[in-house]
């Protein structure tokens, strides 16, 4: 028998004797006795008695694994709890395995702890424990000595159980004052079986009650981080500490901490302040704040001496703020006296702090105007003003716009210079262009500073355009003669009368003069007879003059003698808006061929507008109609020259159309007010009429000539019931705010109303253009007017009327349903201040001063 591994070469290692001489199988066998983890080769070498030698093929055999390692264990672990270490193991194989010994090291040497029987012989896993009840406070390392049927020993790697750890390792615990709560902050560096934390809060560090609870983590060895806030939170000091519980209910507490209130919940706001002084001649107010805390806004407040505290404005805090802030307020509202301010600061709690209050005093202005209004005669406008005092005063430049945005100067009034009673004013703006201007007053003192009154728009005379307000004229006989007749109910300016005569409606002659009124509000009436009997069909109109020698045309007139080819039966022409509808009829018509329709702006020179085919012959009424298109806004005079077939031609009576009213302004406005609602204007305005609107523009200025518009929205187009608009402008008013209305027609005319003023106050508050006049004559006034009591509305239509009285801050302070004109209202108990008296709904405006 010979053995070699792979590196080495064959050697003999037993003999065997062989049987000699068989036939019949014959079995050997031998037993290798070297133990070694190594394959071998084996074979058989023999030899006969003659000395010859023969071998065998070799055979490779491998060593057997379970003799070299009779233990395939793996995950060998320790797992430490507070009462045990808990050791496990497996193993995958065991061949002639006998026990396990847990051995555990401190660092001096191993000792037995724990013996346990192995599974003898298994190729299946088996799970194997066991548990070391002794804890220690360091580390402690285990093995396993594994012992085989022969008496071997193999070691498993060693493996380490840290020393037990606390439940909690707090590494920080903070809690600070924030408003009306407590932040509490913590810090764990590692925790173990941790369960929860529990805030607990004290008065005195000896009574602890639970505010809040916080889960912990468990179990971690990196840092975690929690937080709580306790709130709300009375204004005290209190104690916190941390009272934490882990999974074996034992508890563990923190040293307590105190903690201070945050002195910013018993101060919001550290100011300086207010300050008030003049800016423009206003009140103006100035304070700062050098930290601020949940703070939400500073009510301005004012009173006088004898009077309680009212809101003049509101503004915004800054919240939260721990850099300067300045603050200003400009108090548009004027006292003829000491005015005492004061600021009332609010935080987000809805909580009220007030500073100190600080004295204006009397301001002396060089102008207290009172009154300003202005009126339309003929080619000039008539101003007036009044004021109730002057200091210093220099100079009123009168100042004209054609669109209250770009001013010139029309001409210098010298003022009183110091006046303590009312002075009146008036100036004449003369041959003036006949459209819509706007008028205001600039006021310069003798210091230089300039200020500047509320516009005033003022609307063309309308005598100028027609300074005869006339009837007729109409023309009959009376016996054989032709007798014409007319009447005015106003002349203005007005020299003569012509009347003239015509036998074909074109060529005219003067027929007589007859002297005008020259300045008449009430009836007059005129006539003339012509001297000659006529046979055929005669014209009468007049030529109008005025002292300018501007002159006039009416429509003609015809007294017919003679019925013709032509039974003109009646003519008329009805305006619309930019269309002029012309309609006819005849009762008979004879060999007629056409009407050919004319227009003239002055009845003298006649335009061609269209042709309309004539009946030809007929016994029967026919009716006609055209229609003019795009007709300017200015009066025309239309007739029909009526052609026969012949060409034989006859004229119409002159008829005169003025334009309709709504071309000239497209609406009638009926309101415009707006209210205030938590300091944010609601404007409103209605129509009465419409015709061609097309879009409406609201526009806001803050010095009342600069506009900008804030909403635009489609007009109702044409309506004759009238129409209702409403804006919500999210805008807050903090000083003098103004609006007007822009309409745009479907020419893309534009058209604007007279401005209506907002001022800042507390609660809902009526604005309307208090000082602006949307007509040209305001013949109503009150008087006196300033009034220290009792006063009287001049100038109203007679019967009853509607009036209401509010103060500065929107307040109704008087309303009377059946008012009559002239009667007293009584004031007496009325506060000093400004005062707007509404007459029939706001029709008339009109601005009182109670001293």
């Amino acid at each position: 028998m010979q053995r070699k591994t792979a590196t080495t070469s064959w050697k003999q290692i037993a003999d065997v004797q062989a049987f000699g001489n068989s036939t019949t199988q014959r079995t050997y066998n031998y037993t290798d006795t070297l133990t070694s983890d190594t394959a071998r080769f084996y074979r058989l070498h023999f030899s006969d008695s003659t000395g010859r030698q023969y071998f065998t093929d070799s055979i490779y055999v491998l060593a057997d694994s379970g003799y070299w390692k009779p233990f395939v264990w793996q995950n060998f672990a320790v797992l430490g709890t507070d009462t045990a270490a808990q050791l496990s193991w497996q193993t995958k194989r065991e061949k002639y395995a006998w026990q396990f010994v847990v051995q555990r090291s401190a660092g001096t040497g191993w000792v037995n702890i724990d013996t346990m029987p192995a599974a003898g012989r298994s190729a299946t896993l088996r799970n194997y424990t066991s548990a070391d009840y002794s804890r220690f406070s360091y580390d402690v390392h285990y093995r396993l000595e594994m012992e085989d049927s022969l008496n071997r020993s193999f070691y498993s790697d060693s493996i380490k159980l840290l020393k037990p750890q606390p439940a909690f390792v707090l590494d920080s615990f903070s809690v600070s004052a924030d408003w009306d709560q407590r932040k509490a902050g913590w810090k764990t560096s590692s925790e173990y079986n941790a369960l929860k934390f529990y805030l607990e809060r004290s008065a005195d560090s000896l009574s602890w009650s639970t505010v809040g609870t916080v889960n912990a983590t468990g179990t971690s060895s990196t840092p975690r981080y929690y937080m709580y806030v306790d709130k709300p939170v009375p204004q005290q000091v209190f104690f916190y500490r941390l009272h934490m519980e882990d999974n074996a209910s034992r508890h563990f507490y923190s040293a307590g901490v105190k903690v201070q209130p945050d002195p910013a919940y018993a101060q919001p706001f550290t100011y300086s302040g207010p300050a008030v002084s003049r800016q423009n001649n206003l009140p103006y107010l100035q304070w700062s704040t050098t930290k601020e805390k949940n703070t939400l806004h500073f009510t301005v407040q004012r009173r006088l001496a004898a009077t309680s505290w009212t809101t003049a404005g509101t503004v915004s805090a800054a919240g939260n703020s721990n850099t300067l802030r300045q603050y200003n307020f400009t108090d548009n509202s004027v006292f003829n006296e000491d005015v005492f301010y004061r600021l009332k600061m609010e935080d987000t709690s809805q909580r009220s702090f007030y500073t100190d209050s600080v004295k204006l005093e009397k301001l002396v202005l060089p102008f207290v105007l009172t009154a300003f209004s202005g009126a339309a005669d003929y080619d000039q406008r008539n101003l007036s003003w009044s004021t109730s005092s002057e200091n210093g005063s220099l100079r009123f430049i009168v100042e004209r716009s054609a669109d209250s945005l770009a001013w010139s100067a029309r001409g210098n009034v010298t003022a009183a210079g110091t006046a303590s009673a009312v002075t009146n004013y008036t100036y004449a703006d003369k041959n003036v262009t006949q459209q819509v201007w706007y008028y205001r007053l600039h006021m310069e003192d003798t210091s230089g500073v300039h200020t500047y009154s509320a516009g005033i728009k003022i609307q063309p005379d309308p005598l100028y355009a027609q300074p005869f307000t006339y009837a007729g004229p109409t023309v009959t006989k009376v016996g054989s003669f032709p007798y014409v007749q007319w009447s005015t109910t106003r002349e203005k300016n007005t020299s003569q009368f012509t009347v003239e005569r015509s036998f074909n409606n074109t060529s005219w002659t003067s027929a007589r003069i007859v002297a005008a009124a020259g300045n008449s509000t009430t009836t007059r009436n005129y006539n003339y007879t012509d001297s000659t009997a006529y046979t055929q069909n005669v014209y009468y109109r007049l030529k109008m003059e005025d002292t300018a020698r501007r002159v006039f045309y009416s429509a003609s007139v015809m007294l017919a003698y003679a019925t013709g080819p032509f039974n003109l039966t009646s003519f008329s022409v009805t305006r619309d808006y930019d269309d002029a509808y012309m309609a006819w009829s005849t009762a008979s018509e004879t060999n007629t061929a056409k009407f050919v329709l004319q227009r003239s702006s002055d009845s003298s020179v006649w335009q061609i507008l269209s042709f309309v085919n004539a009946a030809g012959t007929s016994t029967t009424t026919r009716s006609y109609a055209y229609k003019d298109p795009l007709v300017p806004s200015q009066t025309f005079f239309y007739r029909l020259k009526m052609e026969t077939t012949n060409g034989a031609a006859t004229y119409s009576p002159v008829v005169k159309a003025a334009p309709d009213p709504v071309q000239l302004q497209p609406i009638n406005l009926g309101s415009f007010t707006a209210l205030l609602v938590a300091g944010k204007p609601n404007v409103s305005w209605t129509t009465t009429i419409e015709k061609e609107s097309s879009k409406w523009l609201l526009q806001r200025s803050t010095n009342g000539w600069s506009w900008t518009t804030v909403n635009t929205q489609n007009a109702a187009g044409r309506t004759l019931t009238g129409a209702s608009y409403s804006y919500n402008d999210n805008f807050t008013v903090t000083a003098a705010t103004y609006y007007r209305l822009q309409l745009k027609d479907s020419a893309s005319r534009s058209f604007n109303s007279a401005s209506i003023t907002v001022t800042p106050g507390s609660g809902a508050r009526l604005a309307f253009a208090a000082s602006v006049q949307e007509e040209s004559v305001q013949p109503v006034q009150l008087a006196p007017n300033p009034t220290s009591g009792n006063f009287r509305i001049l100038g109203l239509p007679a019967g009853v009327h509607n009036v209401d009285v509010f103060n500065s801050n929107g307040q109704l302070k008087y309303r009377d349903r059946g008012y009559e004109a002239g009667s007293v209202i009584d004031g007496s108990e009325w506060t000093a201040g400004v005062y707007y008296v509404l007459v029939d709904d706001g029709n008339i405006r009109l601005r009182l001063i109670k001293q």
